[in-house]
């Protein structure tokens, strides 16, 4: 991809020649610079699922996201990718619940406005 071949087969991975590389020997290499950067051992669909990650979190389009990884539908990426955001979901319920309590009082009070407005 880097070098900007497009093949017809639709593989990632190539060599300069447009052909497949066997697998191995991606794992492999991928191996060998995640160990020279003392980066943790993944292995290379586990790239997938960061990135994944990553762009979920960040806020991007869940249909976007889809695409990107080639998904057939939105579920498919929701269901794999969003289980990792406990602090996510904890977020929205705060957050309803805050907006809930301010509709709330904001309903009370102007109940009891025109309550006092009628002379009730």
């Amino acid at each position: 991809m880097w070098l900007g071949i497009r093949t017809d087969n639709e593989l990632v991975f190539t060599g300069r020649d447009g052909k497949g590389i066997w697998p191995q020997r991606i794992t492999a290499r991928f191996r060998e610079l995640s160990d020279e950067l003392g980066l943790p051992r993944i292995g290379v669909h586990g790239l997938q699922h960061s990135a994944a990650t990553w762009m979920i979190s960040q806020g991007w389009d869940a249909k976007l996201v889809a695409q990107r990884l080639g998904h057939a539908n939105v579920s498919i990426t929701l269901g794999l990718y969003t289980h990792v955001f406990p602090a996510h979901d904890r977020a929205v319920v705060d957050a309803f619940a805050t907006a809930l309590s301010s509709s709330c009082a904001r309903r009370r009070d102007q109940t009891v406005t025109k309550a006092g407005e009628d002379g009730a």
